[in-house]
């Protein structure tokens, strides 16, 4: 009885593996590396081939953006999927990638934000500028119109970096 237990106990496991299969031992839904762009793919290089994953990037005018007390953070969120074939199934809480933060007050002019992704996907990324008592308002950035940024599997080729601009509100 003790066999058939633990033979049921191991498909229980290997069942969980074959559906969670790119888990990283982190928090479920976050990064392991959030918060470091050079562990979490991002180099000085903006030629994308220094990256070690791919990699979304803005340029902004820091001291314009980042008002009062508080931060800016770049996150990336995944919405959906890319995949051709087979169906799309996000886990309940979506992986968020968290990428570079800056204080403010800035009296830097110009800075560059930036996250790695770790996973094809599309992904609502944004802006956060974080308030001193911790609220939090986003600006959603994409590579085109739509606010879902779609990063394929040709990007984990390359490890491009993918520049965005402000879509001018939340995603």
């Amino acid at each position: 009885m003790m066999r058939l237990g633990r033979m049921w106990v191991g498909l229980a496991l290997a069942g969980l593996v074959a559906c969670g299969g790119d888990d990283d031992g982190g928090d479920e839904g976050v990064a392991a590396d959030s918060g470091t762009m050079g562990a979490a793919g991002g180099s000085e290089s903006s030629g994308g081939s220094g990256n070690d994953l791919p990699t979304v990037e803005i340029e902004i005018d820091a001291s314009a953006t980042c008002g009062a007390d508080g931060s800016l953070l770049i996150r990336a969120t995944q919405v959906g999927c890319v995949s051709a074939t087979g169906p799309c199934t996000l886990p309940m809480t979506p992986p968020v990638y968290e990428g570079d933060t800056l204080a403010c007050p800035s009296s830097e002019a110009a800075a560059t934000m930036r996250v790695g992704i770790e996973k094809a996907g599309r992904y609502n990324v944004e802006l956060v500028t974080i308030a001193a008592d911790g609220t939090e308002s986003t600006e959603c950035l994409s590579d085109r119109d739509d606010p879902e940024l779609i990063v394929d599997d040709s990007a984990f080729n390359t490890n491009r970096t993918i520049p965005v601009m402000s879509l001018d509100g939340p995603c």
